[in-house]
């Protein structure tokens, strides 16, 4: 029954850990893509 419980909690652990790494891949990728674009309105208006 303990083992249970341990994979059990070590499981969500493991859930937990990857949620921040996804939240933090968002968040640089969010801000990534924020300077992406910001850079292609710069080549446009300059096409302009």
């Amino acid at each position: 029954m303990s083992s249970v419980l341990k994979s059990l909690s070590a499981r969500r652990e493991t859930a937990r850990r990857e949620r921040n790494m996804w939240r933090m891949i968002n968040n640089s990728t969010s801000s990534m893509r924020n300077e992406l674009i910001e850079m292609r309105d710069r080549q446009l208006s300059g096409h302009r």
